[in-house]
């Protein structure tokens, strides 16, 4: 409603504009892990921190494609409803519902270990892959604490980097003092 004084002669225009709602938009995001895999006697274990940055949309729910030898030990993040691991046709994912939608930025926490054989043996490092998204570029370290001794025979789709360049302020954990990659 609106009230206006309006003079005794003269011209008189007035004009309407719609209301603009707000449209649900394709999701689209991006995500920079920092992912400390460190070789133990019997063990991998993965520390990750997956930073998403929410280009268009909003973020309720997150998958991670993982390894069929991974077995998760802690998923943390802010408001975090349940988590999961699903076995399909497609692989195994890990599933993360939020209790509520995030715009802008959300970082999440994951804790994974493979099993090894008894050393000496040959091993593919377990992945964990954002799924749904436009870009992933991030970082990874690899390497050992113990008195083991690493080979690496094979590296495809990451290129070394000094290690003063990984970003240690994400890190969820300290880099291997013997880090290869």
């Amino acid at each position: 409603v609106f009230h206006a004084a309006l003079p005794p002669e003269g011209a008189f225009s007035i004009k309407w504009r719609s209301h603009v709602e707000d449209l649900d938009s394709k999701l689209v995001v991006s995500v920079m892990p920092a992912i400390i895999s460190e070789v133990l006697p019997g063990s991998v274990q993965n520390h990750a921190v997956f930073d998403y940055t929410v280009i268009q949309g909003k973020l309720s729910s997150l998958d991670l494609e993982i390894s069929p030898d991974l077995n998760i030990l802690s998923v943390k993040g802010k408001d975090i409803q349940d988590w999961r691991v699903d076995k399909t046709d497609n692989g195994r994912f890990l599933r993360i519902s939020l209790s509520r939608e995030f715009e802008g930025s959300y970082t999440l926490y994951v804790k994974a270990e493979k099993v090894l054989p008894d050393f000496p043996c040959k091993f593919s490092l377990p992945k964990i892959l954002p799924q749904n998204v436009l870009r992933v570029d991030g970082f990874l370290s690899f390497g050992t604490n113990k008195a083991v001794k690493l080979i690496i025979e094979k590296v495809t789709g990451l290129n070394q980097v000094d290690t003063r360049a990984f970003p240690l302020k994400r890190a969820a954990y300290p880099l291997p003092t013997r880090s290869v990659y």
